[in-house]
């Protein structure tokens, strides 16, 4: 959990502190701003390619490995003294992320027996939640008192001490006896049921990144609200993120298979529920909260499914998903971007609902039960 809201808080960190991070380094902020997706680049391609090295060596071994790469890129990230050196460092700090979120779900449902995996995975998935309600605001707070480069460095000895809390165990990879072979991504797209679950992925987290990337912005225009106002409805997801561990029972007991579909509805309502009450605040904090608590159990019920389809290539499937998820970002953002100026946040929400309406029918038919 700890391990996954550091990847988070690093990823949503530079966005709010960016001017002053590109003042500090006499650099536009464009420039800047390339540090962010360097950061997903190097997170998409190490989950893609490095990932595999979970069945070859075990995900304690990827986890640890992962932390240590992360400890150092975000100590070079408070030290760098150009915007070159910044997207290096957190290009490097992807390379990390990409070990350390497949690491963390494959030790979430590995470790426990499959009738409480949705709760084991839930209690991981918290960390993103954390990331958004403390690690953030918490950083952009340090930022403005401290300075950006304190922020970085308080992320580094945070993450520092999540890797001393580790049981211990050998750094020297040890291969897996029972790999026959070098897991690939083409080898892990093969196992049943991975590709629609990777579709149904690529299709959640590129509605959800499109709609999260100018709800704040529309909320601020529509409602006239302040800027800290605004931040409430990220503040309202997170809570329903977080609330939403409460459910993972429900997972466990129905089966993820079962829910997934009609959860993608429920998104595809929560959606259309946002274009309806962007008039009033309180009515859209609550809907805020439902998309929170919703968008948790879709993510539990992917992953927990992408880790049950095969346990020799566990690790190159969710890298699979965590490549999938970073491509999702892109593509969401870039799509909403271009539709935002030109046609407004209400045809974002209805393509966002109609994306989610057809990843439940591919649920529906695709995933066997």
């Amino acid at each position: 959990m700890c391990s996954v809201a550091i990847v988070g808080s690093n990823g949503l960190l530079l966005s709010p502190i960016l001017s002053d991070v590109a003042s500090s380094l006499v650099a536009p902020l464009n420039s800047a701003a390339i540090a962010m997706s360097s950061y997903g680049a190097g997170t998409a391609l190490s989950a893609l390619f490095l990932a595999p090295l979970i069945d070859r060596h075990g995900a304690s071994w990827a986890l640890k490995t992962g932390l240590i790469a992360l400890i150092l890129s975000l100590f070079g990230s408070s030290l760098a003294v150009s915007v070159t050196m910044l997207i290096v460092f957190q290009a490097f700090a992807g390379v990390g992320a990409g070990l350390v979120l497949p690491s963390a779900y494959a030790l979430a449902t590995k470790s426990t027996s499959p009738e409480f995996a949705s709760q084991a995975l839930g209690k991981v998935l918290i960390g993103w939640s954390l990331s958004l309600v403390a690690g953030v605001p918490l950083s952009a707070l340090v930022t403005e008192y401290a300075g950006w480069r304190v922020a970085y460095l308080c992320l580094a000895v945070s993450a520092t001490f999540i890797f001393g809390c580790l049981p211990w165990s050998s750094l020297y990879p040890n291969r897996n006896k029972n790999t026959a072979s070098w897991s690939t991504p083409l080898r892990a797209l093969k196992e049943t049921g991975v590709r629609p679950l990777l579709t149904i992925g690529l299709a959640f987290t590129s509605s959800f990144y499109g709609t999260y990337a100018f709800v704040v912005q529309e909320t601020h225009q529509v409602l006239q609200t302040s800027t800290a106002q605004a931040g409430i409805v990220v503040l309202m997801f997170g809570l329903g993120f977080a609330g939403a561990s409460i459910a993972n029972r429900w997972v466990d007991q129905v089966g993820p298979k079962k829910v997934l579909p009609w959860l993608l509805l429920i998104n595809a309502v929560i959606f259309v529920c946002m274009a309806l009450t962007m008039t009033s605040w309180l009515a859209f904090l609550a809907v805020a909260f439902c998309w929170g608590f919703a968008n948790h159990l879709t993510l539990n019920s992917l992953v927990l499914l992408l880790s049950q389809s095969s346990e020799k290539q566990r690790g190159a499937i969710l890298g699979l998903n965590s490549a999938t998820t970073y491509v999702g970002l892109t593509t969401g953002t870039v799509v909403a971007s271009l539709i935002y100026p030109a046609a407004g946040f209400r045809l974002i929400l209805a393509i966002a609902a109609t994306t989610q309406i057809a990843a439940a029918l591919l649920a529906f038919y695709r995933i066997k039960t």
